[in-house]
């Protein structure tokens, strides 16, 4: 969590409360952010590799091989995965809004919820059906009771402007706008 100086009594006041004590650490710099990030990654890769499941894949990987050295591919594949986990194109150690690269997603509200009986998969299915984007350009999604955010590519994003919005889901009216970054 991030505290101004201002909020430093409630952290004082939780310690106490909980009686514990919350070590202060100084804010990563974006060489920590990617050196930890990148650390998940191949921990996640050799968990996979210990497992056994990706062995299906083999043979796309030996078509793959004629055409591109498998470092590249395994680079390509380390990048997709990379990309989708960092919403933002970060050139700077500052806190603030920054606008990204070309290849940002963009951070989609919708009026529907789990009450809706909305869920990830509902969620795809629905834009795939209504602006014919692909599932793979949709990154984070978050549902809560009532509404939703998903990230997005930028083309995914105006295809789902202009084709998604005002369709209907379960009854509903979809309601779409461009969230705002906490």
């Amino acid at each position: 969590s991030f505290i101004t100086s201002r909020e430093f009594k409630v952290l004082k006041q939780i310690e106490r409360a909980t009686k514990g004590k919350i070590e202060r650490h100084e804010i990563p710099t974006l060489d920590d952010i990617f050196k930890s990030k990148y650390k998940s990654m191949i921990a996640r890769v050799e968990e996979t590799l210990e497992k056994d499941d990706y062995k299906r894949f083999i043979p796309l990987i030996e078509q793959i091989d004629e055409k591109h050295d498998l470092k590249d591919v395994s680079a390509a594949l380390m990048y997709m995965t990379y990309s989708k986990e960092i919403s933002f194109d970060y050139t700077q150690n500052s806190i603030g809004t920054n606008s990204g690269g070309s290849g940002a997603n963009t951070r989609i509200f919708i009026n529907l919820g789990r009450k809706d009986k909305l869920n990830p998969k509902t969620l795809i299915k629905f834009l795939k059906d209504t602006a014919k984007i692909n599932g793979n350009e949709v990154g984070d999604i978050d549902i809560l009771d009532k509404f939703s955010f998903f990230d997005i590519s930028k083309d995914g994003a105006d295809k789902i402007f202009k084709f998604s919005e005002g369709k209907r889901f379960c009854g509903r009216r979809v309601n779409l706008e461009i969230a705002k970054r906490k």
